[in-house]
């Protein structure tokens, strides 16, 4: 991505030539390819932005209830993200839909990323979701 941007750049400012099929390139394919991959291993390992200024002050059984109550209402989301996609994604097969670029490129591929990455994020919340129920009925072994 960053040789196809930097290419860009160069032949913009330095040859006066600009490319005119990188920003569709990039927007359409590989940041969805970038994203879209990766999204629930990051969520796996808590690596997602997380604000959490109430955490400290409150117990893990008020806690965990509210994370699991995100988690379920994100699992929705995505699966309704994944439906709307997937809808977008067969009507695009169908239609043999392309980017219109220099190199025709078919739009079905970045539909079935969002459709793919939305369904294992909206998976792993659903995990997420009952390991939080799960810790917060279990019973405390320090005391």
């Amino acid at each position: 991505m960053m040789c196809v941007m930097t290419l860009s750049v160069v032949m913009r400012y330095v040859f006066n030539a600009p490319l005119i099929w990188p920003y569709k390139l990039i927007s359409v394919y590989f940041l969805v390819g970038a994203f879209y991959p990766i999204i629930s291993h990051t969520l796996r390992e808590n690596e997602h932005i997380a604000i959490d200024v109430m955490v400290p002050y409150l117990k893990k059984q008020i806690i965990a209830p509210i994370r699991a109550f995100g988690y379920l209402a994100s699992s929705v989301l995505l699966a309704v993200i994944c439906w709307l996609y997937w809808d977008r994604f067969v009507t695009s097969w169908v239609g043999n839909e392309l980017v219109s670029m220099a190199i025709p490129l078919p739009l079905w591929v970045t539909y079935g990323m969002v459709c793919v990455g939305s369904i294992f994020v909206a998976l792993r919340c659903l995990v997420k979701a009952r390991d939080e129920m799960r810790d917060a009925f279990a019973k405390d072994s320090s005391k």
